[in-house]
């Protein structure tokens, strides 16, 4: 898949996401599945 750019339409669950990420294999499964959309939020830090 390549990257690239799509809107999508404010919800509750990506309303404070900075990036949503399409999973592209199933190299994180049973975690993440092939075609699930992962919302991500930008952080300065990890917590362990």
């Amino acid at each position: 898949m390549a990257a690239g750019t799509k809107s999508f339409p404010e919800s509750k669950l990506n309303k404070n996401a900075d990036y949503l990420i399409c999973v592209s294999s199933d190299s994180m499964e049973p975690e993440y599945c092939n075609g699930d959309i992962l919302y991500v939020q930008k952080t300065n830090h990890i917590e362990a």
